[in-house]
């Protein structure tokens, strides 16, 4: 079962890009680049949990602090780790509130850039899922999952920070 999966950066404020999550669908570009994505409600990084190189490791937010375990290649078709070389991935689990690990890139679950936001669009009558802290945390290391997207929900929301 092959996904489709976005992300779009958009320009808001004063040149800040904000990787925005909408339930209508992917935008129309495409948008690559490398750094980090950083929540403007907490100001914590997305983060492969203590560093791991390994496959199944948590995906969670901590606080910034510049490591490559909080550096992000975004490419077209995949979100990956700088320090590991792996990418962020729902197992191919189509669920809502399945924790976000990394995986190997070429996995189905890896696939979260294509033509719009942070989502995963499933397939036939499943819901857009976007990339959410758990519960809404705001917490350092609290795990990331997939939960469907509202433009409303600002634990969605994520800055892409060169």
């Amino acid at each position: 079962m092959h996904k489709a999966r976005g992300i779009a950066v958009a320009a808001v404020a004063a040149a800040a890009l904000f990787l925005s999550f909408v339930s209508a669908g992917p935008a129309s570009a495409v948008t690559t680049g490398t750094g980090t994505l950083v929540s403007p409600r907490t100001g914590m990084c997305i983060t492969v949990a203590a560093a791991s190189r390994s496959v199944n490791a948590h995906i969670t937010q901590w606080p910034c602090n510049g490591s490559t375990a909080q550096q992000w290649v975004l490419g077209s078709g995949y979100i990956k780790n700088v320090n590991s070389g792996l990418c962020i991935s729902d197992r191919d689990n189509y669920s809502r509130g399945v924790a976000l690990v990394q995986g190997y890139c070429t996995e189905a679950g890896a696939g979260w850039l294509e033509e719009g936001d942070i989502i995963d669009t499933g397939s036939g009558s499943n819901p857009y899922f976007c990339v959410t802290t758990y519960g809404g945390s705001e917490s350092a290391g609290a795990w990331l999952t997939q939960w469907t997207c509202s433009g409303s929900n600002l634990s969605q929301l994520w800055e892409l920070r060169s």
